[in-house]
């Protein structure tokens, strides 16, 4: 992951906006499942990523196995993240991610008290 920078403030005329931490990135990550992952836990690992903060994307492709209801993705030992459908944040994913699919992940903190994605 290449770094163009990071900016916590900007300023607009006279007034200042606090905009918390931002980073922007030359590409979106990508990554593979690891072997060991299950239809519950998926593994894997991401060059690059080193935390979570919202709107951390990684383009994750599935050479293992079919996703079962209720199952988690945890990147590079940050933490198993529930995995919710894009369309309605109240519905987990289930048998969505399929061998030999890719799938775009977002971190999204505000889902399921901080552990979702």
């Amino acid at each position: 992951m290449t770094t163009v920078g990071s900016i916590s403030q900007i300023q607009v005329g006279a007034d200042s906006y606090n905009i918390g931490h931002a980073q922007s990135t030359s590409a979106i990550l990508y990554g593979t499942v690891d072997s060991t992952s299950t239809a519950t836990v998926f593994t894997a690992t991401v060059e690059g990523l080193t935390s979570l903060v919202d709107g951390t994307t990684v383009y994750l492709r599935n050479t293992v196995v079919t996703s079962a209801a209720g199952f988690t993705v945890n990147i590079n030992g940050l933490g198993a993240k529930k995995c919710y459908n894009n369309m309605t944040n109240a519905t987990q994913d289930t048998t969505i991610f399929n061998i030999a699919y890719s799938m775009l992940f977002i971190y999204d903190s505000t889902l399921d008290s901080g552990n979702g994605g």
